[in-house]
């Protein structure tokens, strides 16, 4: 259910068009704000929004999980599309594989996202 509520100041809307009209290379270069600033400029809007908010942020997790890295729900789907279309299970040793590609994939984010956290806290 939408609840269509007038409240004063930025709508969840108008965060989420903050966050993703930004050009990468200003979001890079000017004052780092994480999702915790937007949540708590939601949630000085009211309660609508900050829930509007709480909705974008699962979506967006539902579909990064749905990727079709091995370790996520989607590289799961992906085993049982190759499965349908082979005809028989992916063997195990494939599946190790894509476990171990799957990791290193979501450590080299992980470890992206530390990086940039981190340089954004000592730039300040």
């Amino acid at each position: 259910m939408i609840l269509n509520v007038h409240v004063p100041g930025a709508s969840c809307y108008e965060i989420g068009d903050e966050i993703w009209q930004q050009p990468l290379e200003e979001a890079i270069s000017t004052e780092a704000e994480t999702i915790a600033d937007y949540a708590g400029k939601s949630a000085h809007a009211g309660t609508a929004p900050y829930l509007s908010f709480l909705a974008l942020i699962s979506i967006s997790l539902g579909i990064l999980n749905l990727l079709p890295v091995p370790l996520l729900d989607g590289g799961n789907l992906m085993y049982y599309v190759f499965e349908i279309v082979r005809g028989r299970p992916v063997s195990e040793r494939a599946l190790e594989i894509g476990q171990q590609v799957g990791l290193f994939l979501l450590l080299t984010l992980m470890a992206f996202a530390f990086y940039n956290d981190i340089s954004r806290l000592l730039s300040s």
